[in-house]
């Protein structure tokens, strides 16, 4: 599978919290919500891909490129958290499935904590 686009457009913002909307290939997809604190960033996301069969079939793949998407748009914002948490909820159709967000090192962003 080749990497989706996917963008992020921040619908609203305040010092603690910023709500995005999420598109697929330009089509609306979900949103997320960032919570930030002083060491964490907490991303809640919620993902419709009901259209997007090919996601479904690699969806693993897929979870591992958009969680590294939104971590990248938390670092990019400056958040100076160390570690970020969470999870992303993805809405098949037919069924809902939850996978939690990988820590930064795991997608190539930052250092595991260890070090």
């Amino acid at each position: 599978m080749n990497p989706t686009p996917v963008n992020f457009r921040v619908t609203s913002a305040d010092r603690t919290e910023e709500r995005l909307a999420i598109e697929i290939r330009g089509t609306p997809a979900g949103e997320a919500v960032i919570r930030y604190d002083s060491a964490t960033a907490i991303v809640d996301a919620r993902v419709r891909l009901e259209g997007f069969q090919q996601m479904h079939i690699a969806l693993h793949q897929f979870h591992y490129e958009l969680a590294a998407e939104l971590l990248a748009f938390v670092l990019d914002r400056g958040a100076m958290a160390q570690e970020s948490d969470g999870a992303i909820l993805y809405d098949l159709g037919s069924e809902l499935q939850a996978l939690p967000l990988p820590a930064n090192h795991e997608v190539g962003l930052g250092y595991p904590n260890s070090w």
